[in-house]
């Protein structure tokens, strides 16, 4: 029997043991928390990063922490309080819709994805800030901000994205090459024709105003040279027609075949050149 008491007593007291020393342990890793707690605060508040001071005031002024402790963070978080600036976007479309799908990126790291219309804690100082919504162009602002600034509101308007226009001046820059768009080659073979023809009217006006002469004065004892002369008018006369012919022929095809093609604004035909003869 007393064997049985003395189990008993043992287990009493280990249990005991147990439950005294698991809140000892619970107490020791809080009061390590709130003491880091406290002073990475101060480390952070000296630094001027007033945010991140915040979030471990908050910590430390927690009803678990040593009074000793709460007894400076919960000034230091009324004061920080205080001083942390904060900002409320407000974004809009075109037309002036209130946007909400917008997200928001300070100095490169995405504060919200979505707007709600609270207001977010910014340290005093420059901030970058970046504005993207689907279907439009990101937007990009450098703001400063002064230590106790609250809620101040930046407005952001979201324009659609448009597809580029071409500027007007390139445009007019193409107005040249379409009206001069027709093949060098056959303009160069529609002037030879024209040239060609004409000397042909020439040369035979010519040779039979000699021929009528001659059969009118000397016929049929006209002098050789006479005579040869108005055969070799003649034969300029034919071989010009000939180069007229195939020139004229060459410079239409090429120019039918740009224009079937590729039509132009401008239309050249052989009626403006053929007209000088």
């Amino acid at each position: 029997m007393p064997r049985v008491l003395f189990s008993a007593l043992v287990g009493i007291l280990a249990a005991a043991s147990l439950a005294w020393s698991a809140p000892a342990r619970a107490g020791n890793d809080d009061m390590k928390t709130c003491a880091d707690a406290a002073e990475k605060a101060q480390r952070s508040r000296n630094e001027g990063k007033l945010k991140d001071a915040r979030e471990q005031l908050v910590v430390c002024a927690r009803s678990v922490c040593p009074g000793v402790i709460r007894k400076d963070c919960e000034p230091w978080l009324s004061e920080l309080d205080a001083r942390l600036p904060t900002v409320v976007v407000s974004a809009k479309d075109g037309a002036g819709k209130e946007l909400l799908d917008v997200r928001v990126s300070i100095d490169g790291a995405l504060v919200t994805s979505k707007l709600d219309s609270r207001p977010i804690p910014v340290d005093p100082g420059p901030h970058a800030f970046k504005y993207e919504r689907d279907g439009s162009p990101a937007i990009e602002k450098s703001v400063v901000f002064r230590e106790g600034e609250k809620n101040r509101v930046l407005d952001v308007v979201f324009e659609s994205e448009a597809p580029k226009k071409e500027p007007v001046a390139e445009k007019e820059k193409e107005k040249p090459t379409e009206v001069a768009g027709a093949p060098i080659a056959g303009l160069v073979f529609a002037g030879i024709g024209a040239l060609a023809v004409e000397n042909f009217v020439l040369f035979d006006l010519s040779a039979k105003g000699s021929a009528d002469t001659l059969r009118g004065t000397c016929a049929p004892r006209c002098a050789q040279s006479d005579v040869d002369s108005v055969s070799g008018k003649l034969i300029i006369a034919d071989v010009s027609l000939g180069v007229g012919i195939v020139a004229l022929g060459v410079a239409t095809y090429l120019l039918i075949t740009h224009y079937s093609a590729k039509p132009a604004h401008v239309q050249i035909g052989l009626g403006g050149v053929g007209g000088r003869f």
